[in-house]
């Protein structure tokens, strides 16, 4: 088994910055923006967020990494990594079930 080299700034970033990452993780495989503007637009939520933004080298690998499916877990949207569309949605009609039912029930 190879060794794995060193964990990428994307990476190393703290879950709080998980959103954003996500975000330009679809945007990428969509490819329907230039990856110019997905990375101002992903440097732009890190300031947001109060983080520094990312290189352009350093987002290009992420970027391939992206379109490849290489992407850890934690960066896929739920759609992604459940690989099953049909399961989201099923697990989002069935959370907005549950509160139109909690909507319903009498209030003591």
């Amino acid at each position: 088994m190879a060794k794995r080299g060193r964990l990428s700034a994307i990476e190393r970033m703290p879950p709080e910055a998980d959103e954003v990452i996500r975000w330009a993780a679809d945007m990428l495989t969509e490819r329907r923006l230039p990856q110019r503007s997905i990375l101002a637009g992903f440097n732009f939520g890190l300031a947001e967020l109060g983080f520094r933004p990312v290189s352009r080298t350093a987002f290009n690998r992420f970027a391939q990494q992206a379109r490849s499916g290489g992407l850890p877990a934690r960066f896929r949207s739920p759609a992604r990594s459940h690989g099953n569309i049909i399961a989201v949605l099923v697990e989002l009609i069935d959370e907005r079930i549950a509160v139109a039912l909690q909507a319903r029930a009498p209030q003591p």
